[in-house]
């Protein structure tokens, strides 16, 4: 190879490299945006739990008073 050639292949590797790193750059972006919005979701699907937690345990608490007062009525009469 001469000098020529030897700058010429320099010259496109150079171009090459501007491209992986713009392509790079794009991915990292990317991505970011995708770990704040999974973030957000991560948030709401927290607070739904909370709340059917919360439900559950209010259910849970009116069927066993009901199941106590319909016990005690039967045991009583």
């Amino acid at each position: 190879m001469n000098h020529k050639e030897v700058h010429e292949y320099r010259e496109g590797l150079k171009g090459d490299m501007i491209a992986v790193k713009s392509a790079l750059k794009y991915m990292v972006e990317s991505q970011n945006k995708q770990m704040t919005h999974l973030e957000q979701i991560n948030g709401r699907v927290r607070s739904n739990e909370k709340a059917i937690s919360a439900i559950t345990g209010v259910g849970t608490t009116v069927a066993l008073f009901f199941t106590t007062l319909i016990g005690f009525l039967f045991k009583r009469g």
